[in-house]
């Protein structure tokens, strides 16, 4: 399993590093007429201090970068799995926040040197809107996203119907998620297609054409993904269906959706920033100078502006508008996922991994614990109990299995039965009742033996 993560680590996770490195170190280049998410004029950028401000941004910036990279190679010298993926977790926030605090830092000078030279301008929150068919620019239509989305959902009605007759429902769920995805995808599409006219000339026909080349760009990439989404979805439905391949081909299968949705995130960035290049030279220099509402030039609070989505002063993409109700729930989503649902899960799969099991019988009943009560089975009502010296070939259904804990539904040589046991020892009890087969095992092998004495005094 240990391998496996660590292949998922590198190939998931690590490329975020390189992809927000490269999104950033172009932010003080002065493009679209902002320097650090600061508005500034061409002939500024030629200013030494300006300069200096850039060259300092560049040295923290790679700084940054460098010690991000070192960071996660020393998890692979670790034998746990919860420490490692703990650490693996709590790098994947910090990438996605850090590298932003050399920017904050660089706008807060800029908007300090702006100051001081006397060049904050009076007419603050001047926002430019296109009239002329502003509201015809859709590019997102139903039609190219419904097959997709049938074909999701009919996997995930099939799945449900099918895991449910094998009482292995939970499998039914997660492919019910998966499908749910390919329909979020559409709903982001048409969000974003329904944002104004970004207005970069005053010509409106140079507007409409910038906002159709970057709208239909969105389209077709929320369209691949929806079809990526589908395609994992079935993948993962009949995977799930071959339950001895479970584990493995969907490790695999994640793995490769993960690649492929970085390759078309990619993608996308590399065609809007040729769309960028081919506007280059008809944008015109429409200075407004609303640096105050972009709070460390990344967040973005209007009140005056009604839109939810807006385009990034720097890096790829859009941003939320704070001030919008949309925003707010946007974003606290975000939030909520960063700083609890991280968390919690690293350490609940570190109480997993570091807590033992605890095998006890007490009043004829044979209770299973860790973390708190897994099973009690009455010792009346096991009809054959055995210990076996051979550990048993199993693969997970549903529960935990980790290095050293099985813990739940399990396929255990072409059976299914209840697992809650150690796979590190060597000694296994198989207990068989009329509703159920168990293997079980106390947290070392001379415990498992002493249970097996007692459950058969218990018998007598």
């Amino acid at each position: 399993m240990r391998w496996i993560m660590r292949i998922i680590y590198i190939v998931g996770i690590y490329p975020i590093l390189p992809i927000m490195y490269f999104s950033l170190r172009g932010a003080g280049e002065g493009k679209g007429g902002y320097c650090f998410a600061v508005s500034v004029k061409k002939e500024w950028l030629e200013n030494d201090e300006i300069r200096e401000i850039q060259k300092n941004y560049q040295r923290e910036l790679k700084k940054t970068a460098l010690i991000f990279v070192v960071i996660p190679l020393f998890t692979f010298a670790l034998p746990t799995f919860s420490i490692p993926f703990t650490v693996w977790m709590l790098w994947l926030v910090a990438v996605c926040i850090v590298p932003f605090f050399p920017l904050v830092r660089a706008n807060g000078r800029m908007k300090a040197w702006k100051k001081e030279n006397g060049f904050c301008s009076e007419k603050a929150h001047v926002a430019y809107t296109e009239m002329k068919n502003a509201g015809d620019v859709r590019k997102v239509q139903l039609a190219p996203f419904l097959p997709s989305m049938l074909l999701s959902a009919g996997v995930a009605l099939f799945s449900i119907v099918y895991f449910g007759r094998r009482e292995l429902l939970i499998f039914g769920g997660m492919i019910a998620l998966f499908a749910l995805t390919t329909f979020s995808y559409y709903g982001i599409a048409v969000w974003m297609d329904r944002q104004k006219t970004q207005v970069i000339s005053s010509d409106s026909d140079v507007n409409l054409n910038y906002t159709r080349a970057k709208k239909n760009l969105w389209k077709k990439l929320w369209l691949w993904m929806a079809w990526l989404n589908t395609v994992y979805t079935a993948g993962a439905a009949v995977v799930f269906a071959v339950e001895e391949l479970a584990t493995v081909w969907f490790l695999c299968g994640s793995i490769g959706y993960g690649v492929l949705t970085l390759l078309l995130l990619l993608w996308a960035a590399r065609k809007g920033s040729a769309i960028e290049t081919r506007y280059e030279t008809e944008r015109e220099e429409i200075y407004t100078d609303d640096d105050d509402v972009w709070l460390g030039g990344m967040i973005y609070y209007n009140k005056q502006d009604k839109r939810t989505m807006v385009p990034k002063r720097t890096g790829i993409g859009t941003t939320t508008n704070l001030a919008t109700p949309m925003g707010k729930l946007w974003d606290g989503i975000g939030i909520a996922a960063l700083l609890l649902v991280i968390p919690v899960m690293c350490i609940w799969l570190m109480l997993e991994e570091f807590t033992p099991i605890r095998l006890s019988v007490s009043n004829h009943v044979l209770t299973a614990e860790q973390l708190s009560v897994t099973y009690e089975i009455p010792v009346e009502k096991m009809e054959r109990i055995a210990i076996i010296d051979e550990k048993p070939r199993w693969t997970k259904i549903n529960g935990t299995g980790l290095d050293n804990l099985c813990k739940g539904t399990f396929r255990v040589q072409g059976e299914k039965c209840e697992a809650f046991l150690n796979p590190q020892n060597d000694l296994f009890l198989r207990i068989e009742t009329a509703e159920e087969t168990y293997y079980m095992s106390a947290s070392d092998d001379a415990g498992t033996q002493e249970i097996y004495e007692l459950l058969m005094e218990a018998k007598k």
